[in-house]
């Protein structure tokens, strides 16, 4: 479902099923956001997580509620008060800077291996592009994994959807030529 005509073509000449999503079809409310942030963490816990910002958590050994509500890819970010300030900054603003957290206070949910793993994206420019928010920030992580084949993005018109799957194609098209050059080169 979409509103995009371009992409409702494409997908008709391409034999997918497509149809114009209407206005009474979802409820925005309702949606996931892909995110969740998680306030009343301990200390101890944070601590554990910004000590080595490669750990994956298995999800048996959390004892928290939120764990059990969790969906396929989600985002968890665990905030101190910095992180907080951050992104309340850059939610009431239209500020042009770039947006940072360090990933290691961001985990995604991976229901394959039932754990929380770690980002892969860390805050390193893209062709000089840096994420203005938090939502772009997850954005450009998620499409630079390979190991999620389906990703679905929905939100408002100019918040960078279009402009940031552009980019990453381009980052993995260029970053896979080098790789094959790289290779071509050892023989």
């Amino acid at each position: 479902m979409s509103n995009d005509k371009n992409l409702i073509i494409v997908a008709t000449l391409n034999d997918v099923s497509a149809e114009y999503l209407r206005k009474d079809s979802a409820n925005p409310e309702k949606l996931s956001k892909g995110y969740r942030i998680i306030d009343n963490i301990t200390k101890s816990f944070i601590n554990d997580i910004v000590r080595d910002s490669n750990l994956e958590i298995k999800i048996e050994t959390m004892n928290e509620p939120w764990v059990e509500e969790l969906i396929a890819n989600e985002y968890v970010i665990f905030p101190n008060d910095e992180i907080n300030k951050k992104i309340i900054k850059t939610r009431n603003s239209r500020d042009k800077e770039p947006f940072s957290i360090e990933p290691r206070f961001i985990k995604r949910y991976d229901i394959i291996s039932n754990s929380l793993v770690p980002i892969s994206y860390k805050n390193t420019p893209l062709y000089g592009f840096k994420p203005r928010n938090l939502e772009q920030m997850l954005l450009v992580d998620l499409l630079l994994d390979n190991d999620i084949h389906i990703k679905a993005v929905s939100a408002e018109a100019g918040t960078g959807k279009s402009f940031l799957q552009l980019l990453v194609a381009l980052y993995k098209t260029i970053e896979r030529r080098r790789n094959i050059i790289k290779k071509m080169q050892k023989y």
